[in-house]
């Protein structure tokens, strides 16, 4: 067993190698959580142990842990970073994965995740040869070089079953940390714009455009752990941000739940292919089978030339005139003039129905109604009776689509419940 104060000499010629291959196998994990910001200057040690040796070293006495590991050094221009390794079977090996768990407390302090493998030169300071440490990292998107991260002291020895434990101790100089929060300082006011472009779509119940500058605004925060103040008067720093960022997507996620149960009825009315007024309970007729079908009817008014290209089946983007409301049930009667026998007039009414998903963009469901004849002295019957059998099957229609729209919406939520 050892202390040492800078690395033995075996141990430094094989410490690049061995730190990549050891970065390879660790990756990021194993870590214990990492000190807030706002209390710099010691990150507890990982303490873990290599896949398969668990249940061998379960009842086993450790090699003593410096003091250095539990109360790792404090200083105004230096943070130090601490990591462990349990069982190994080689004094080597062990060092070298206390050496990369300490760097990888390192980069979970920055809110990183490692972009390259550890590259290590060997350096002589006052008398002592010293190992500096560098890597690159990712910060969201932005890549870092992770410089002057020095080998401050290691130390290593058996454990009661003969196996390796080691203990290692790196000191980074706070200039650089601060770089690293200058970068998250950017990466910061960045997702905060993208929050605020959410917050505007939100109230302007743009679903579509609050869930891409959410996604936004994520992404590029990322896994920041570190408290940054960023340059406004409400999100002060990146944890309230963060916040508030989980507050939006849980009032999306609820308004989004309730839209999905709103339908936005929009009927049309056609004489011989002319536009025509329709009849206030034509259109009553069509909202009430909305009801009926266990959804709610918005009460935003539908532009008509929105359901037109719906009806049309071209592909609008409704979200500008749909707030409220997951889908639009757009219905088209159209009446047309056949001829005029004696006291009987007669006309064929036809109808057309799109049922049309406002968040996807698609449409669902649509149904024509093949037009059929009715005769009635009065031009306005004609055109009455024959739209009111249209509007029947348009009814029966709207319920199956409807039945399925709920159907499918369930199945969501169970598979969501299951996740």
């Amino acid at each position: 067993m050892c202390d040492h104060p800078s690395l033995a000499g075996s141990h430094r010629r094989g410490l690049v190698c061995s730190l990549t291959a050891v970065l390879a196998l660790m990756g990021c994990g194993g870590a214990r959580p990492v000190p807030p910001a706002n209390a710099p200057g010691s990150s507890s040690g990982s303490s873990g142990t290599p896949s398969g040796t668990s249940s061998r070293i379960s009842s086993r006495t450790q090699f003593a842990a410096p003091p250095w590991f539990h109360q790792p050094p404090r200083s105004a221009s230096s943070l130090f970073f601490v990591g462990d390794a349990t069982g190994l079977d080689s004094e080597a090996s062990a060092r070298d994965l206390a050496i990369q768990k300490a760097m990888t407390e390192l980069t979970n302090y920055c809110g990183a995740t490692v972009q390259s493998d550890f590259s290590s030169t060997e350096r002589e300071a006052n008398g002592q040869h010293e190992y500096v440490v560098s890597l690159t990292v990712d910060i969201a998107g932005d890549a870092l070089t992770v410089r002057e991260a020095v080998v401050r002291k290691t130390s290593a020895g058996t454990g009661s079953d003969g196996r390796y434990d080691a203990y290692a101790l790196i000191e980074w100089p706070k200039a650089q940390f601060e770089a690293v929060l200058r970068t998250q300082k950017n990466r910061g006011m960045r997702a905060l714009e993208a929050y605020r472009l959410a917050e505007a779509a939100f109230e302007a119940r743009d679903a579509t455009k609050t869930q891409d500058h959410l996604r936004e605004a994520k992404s590029i925060l990322g896994p920041m752990r570190a408290t940054i103040d960023l340059d406004d008067g409400t999100l002060k720093n990146t944890s309230l941000l963060f916040e508030a960022v989980r507050g939006l997507a849980e009032r999306l996620d609820l308004f989004t739940r309730e839209r999905a149960h709103v339908v936005a009825v929009s009927v049309v009315c056609d004489e011989d292919r002319a536009r025509q007024r329709c009849r206030a309970e034509q259109v009553g007729a069509m909202r009430q089978a909305v009801s009926d079908a266990g959804f709610r009817v918005s009460a935003e008014e539908i532009d008509d030339n929105l359901a037109r290209k719906i009806l049309d089946a071209e592909t609008p983007k409704s979200e500008g005139s749909t707030r409220s409301a997951g889908y639009v049930l757009a219905i088209r009667f159209d009446a047309e003039f056949l001829s005029t026998d004696g006291p009987f007039t007669f006309f064929r009414c036809g109808a057309r129905g799109v049922l049309y998903n406002t968040t996807t963009g698609r449409i669902l469901d649509v149904s024509e109604i093949t037009p059929s004849k009715a005769g009635h002295p009065k031009r306005e019957g004609a055109i009455q009776k024959g739209c009111d059998e249209a509007g029947s099957k348009v009814k029966a229609w709207i319920k199956d689509a409807l039945e399925q729209q709920a159907e499918s919406i369930g199945q969501d939520r169970r598979a969501e419940a299951h996740r």
